[in-house]
């Protein structure tokens, strides 16, 4: 049941406002990507995206996510940053890499595909992809 404050019925979540912005650090192991799929549907509803919209979005994420993933240090984390900026959502994803990631790979023409605009630095030591998708896409 909703709480209700003075007769109405309260939304729980905290409201979508321009420039928000919250981290996600997760180990960066690929059992991790099913947690990361459901953060990243709730900021895309929030931001207003279509069911289309949503699932491209959680598809970028998880490519982003597995292709950092190869590649990360032992035992380092994954860092997901989301920021939302009315109907677009900027994703920034990290990892502390050993090795350059493949851009040769499935996975990365996904995402190329996917992304309304993107940023990538595969190289060691920090690994680095930014992409954003607006709401309409």
């Amino acid at each position: 049941m909703a709480p209700h404050w003075n007769g109405r019925v309260q939304d729980p979540r905290p409201p979508v406002r321009p420039g928000n912005a919250f981290d996600v650090r997760l180990p960066a192991e690929p059992r991790q990507l099913a947690l990361l799929r459901t953060v990243t549907e709730g900021v895309a509803e929030r931001a207003g995206f279509a069911p289309d919209g949503i699932a491209d979005l959680k598809m970028a994420v998880d490519e982003a996510c597995s292709l950092l993933i190869t590649v990360a240090s032992p035992l380092e984390a994954l860092r997901c940053r989301f920021r939302t900026l009315g109907g677009e959502v900027r994703v920034t994803v990290t990892a502390p890499t050993l090795w350059a990631a493949d851009t040769t790979s499935f996975g990365w023409r996904m995402l190329k595909t996917l992304a309304g605009s993107l940023f990538a630095n595969l190289s060691p030591p920090l690994a680095r992809i930014e992409f954003t998708q607006h709401a309409s896409s």
